[in-house]
């Protein structure tokens, strides 16, 4: 099963946030609520926690770079999950 991590609207007018420090790996076991990474927003700086479990299957938004609310921060993935279904996201 494939998930997606998305960038949260942290509050009413939030429209992008900077991708800060990430605190999983690609290859790393995620569990539901573990941190993931930082988030830096005109208002706060957060850590967005995991809502589904599985491995990071690929890191979409790297440190630094600016996303739009709903944008795809992650993939969680069955450890032994197909390649080929991250494609079809």
């Amino acid at each position: 099963m494939i998930t997606r991590i998305l960038v949260p609207q942290a509050f009413e007018n939030m429209e992008e946030a900077t991708v800060g420090l990430w605190h999983k790996a690609e290859g790393d076991y995620v569990a539901r609520g573990d941190g993931l990474c930082d988030l830096i927003t005109e208002k706060t700086t957060f850590t967005l926690e995991s809502e589904g479990e599985g491995t990071l299957r690929q890191i979409v938004a790297q440190s630094k770079a600016i996303v739009p609310v709903g944008y795809i921060l992650a993939i969680l993935g069955d450890a032994g999950g197909a390649a080929d279904a991250l494609t079809d996201l």
